[in-house]
């Protein structure tokens, strides 16, 4: 097997269709290479006697799209733990099933790549033509597009759901990296802020999608606001909004997070496959912390 750079979309969004909530990443990227030509550096091809087999892209972080026949194929699986080994620097994310990040990561360690972390997940979807209805009181709150004023409250909001669901503020380890990537949702749209009344309460992001899905991430709710049904108000007015552009809404979830996995279930969401995020690094002395 060989990997190659993606010059051409022809039959990668048919790969990616096959399941786009798995896929989300790797389709997401796709999705947007016609406007954002340089992504084209970062869309590869795994080929096989020249036919494409699979797709890895390595943009944010690094994740694959493989069709549901080979998903079993170990060669798959090698060649991307190579290509991990040859993409690192100095640290690296990849996401992806659980199964399939273990065939990775066994891959990559023959090559000096290790994992510093692993994240045990859920990935979580809305059930196809499913449809959650609104409640008709709204009490108050609102959903809306963040603005650039809400830049601070958006990383103040961040770091606390960090601390809160990792123990580790990354927002204060890379404050610049987390302000350009605000920004950049703040322009696309895609970071949300709900508000009681005047107060923002509520921040979540929507910041991939493809042509069948859209990624949910970041849903957090200030604790002394929880248990008055704004995250389930907001999360169905995100889901609502995916479905009338023809895509499913879906999520990756820390699998100890039991409330936040009893509320998505009870708002629709169907567990698709165990998900891991992974960091790795060079540094063999590095050691995995998971939940």
């Amino acid at each position: 097997m060989r990997v190659t750079r993606r010059d051409e979309l022809d039959d990668s969004l048919g790969l990616v269709a096959t399941n786009p909530v798995v896929n989300i990443h790797v389709g997401a990227y796709l999705s947007m290479m016609g406007s954002r030509p340089s992504l084209r550096q970062r869309i590869w091809s795994l080929q096989e006697g020249g036919r494409l087999v699979a797709l890895i892209q390595h943009c944010r972080g690094v994740s694959w799209a493989v069709p549901e026949g080979r998903r079993a194929d170990e060669t798959i699986y090698r060649a991307v733990g190579k290509f991990l080994s040859q993409a690192l620097s100095s640290s690296e994310v990849l996401f992806g099933p659980t199964n399939e990040v273990g065939r990775v990561l066994d891959a990559a360690r023959l090559r000096g790549v290790y994992p510093s972390e692993i994240r045990r997940q859920l990935m979580m979807a809305i059930p196809e033509c499913f449809s959650p209805r609104l409640p008709d009181r709204g009490g108050g709150f609102q959903l809306r597009r963040a603005e650039a004023a809400d830049l601070p409250w958006l990383q103040e909001t961040h770091s606390a759901m960090c601390l809160e669901d990792l123990g580790v503020d990354r927002v204060s380890q890379c404050p610049r990296s987390y302000r350009r990537y605000f920004l950049g949702l703040i322009d696309a749209g895609c970071s949300l802020v709900g508000q009681l009344g005047s107060e923002p309460v509520f921040k979540a992001e929507t910041p991939l999608q493809s042509s069948g899905a859209r990624l949910i991430e970041g849903v957090y709710t200030y604790p002394e606001f929880r248990g008055r049904g704004l995250a389930s108000r907001a999360l169905i007015e995100i889901v609502r909004a995916a479905a009338r552009d023809e895509r499913r809404a879906c999520l990756y979830v820390n699998c100890c997070n039991r409330g936040a996995i009893r509320l998505y279930r009870r708002l629709g969401f169907r567990q698709v496959c165990e998900w891991t995020t992974a960091l790795v690094t060079g540094d063999e002395r590095s050691v995995p912390a998971s939940c």
